[in-house]
């Protein structure tokens, strides 16, 4: 997980603006008239995640509404920190995971603790990751990234590159 700007001279990149899908989620959030939202960082520190996480905050503090943080924790002690960290939070309350996985961390263990989805908690994720989205009870939602779209952008750069054309920001 390399952030852009690090990358090698010569190399190319496409990808997706993961600010825009936490503000979209954050936008999909506060559509449901919550005063209680909360994020929460992957345990694996991931450049993406952190981008995802600040925008979400950031979107929820500009609607003047509270935002908590989980707080990145090790992968062992990720389970029991989110129990006591779902436990403490005023409901009910908007959570934001920065990706599925996470999100449906999240909604296993609202269940665990018996926390009415969505009614004391309402979850979104990102990624639309269709295994994780449609095995979760209850399903969960989550941001589609146009990967399609990303796919389409990284044929076309390679094509350029392959033709001797320079390269193009998308």
């Amino acid at each position: 997980d390399i952030p852009p700007n690090r990358l090698p001279h010569g190399t190319h990149l496409v990808h997706h603006d993961d600010a825009a899908s936490a503000r979209l989620a954050a936008k999909t959030l506060l559509d449901l008239n919550l005063e209680n939202f909360a994020t929460l960082e992957t345990p694996l520190p991931k450049h993406w995640s952190k981008i995802r996480t600040r925008a979400f905050s950031s979107a929820i503090r500009e609607a003047k509404r509270r935002c908590s943080l989980f707080r990145r924790q090790p992968p062992e002690l990720l389970g029991s920190a989110i129990r006591k960290w779902l436990s403490d939070l005023q409901k009910p309350c908007g959570i934001f995971a920065p990706n599925d996985a996470l999100a449906k961390t999240v909604v296993d263990i609202c269940n665990e603790l018996d926390l009415s989805i969505p009614g004391d908690v309402a979850v979104i994720g990102v990624d639309n990751d269709d295994l994780i989205c449609n095995t979760t009870t209850p399903a969960l939602s989550s941001v589609a990234p146009d990967f399609h779209l990303a796919g389409r952008l990284a044929a076309q750069k390679l094509d350029d590159c392959l033709r001797g054309n320079p390269p193009f920001v998308a």
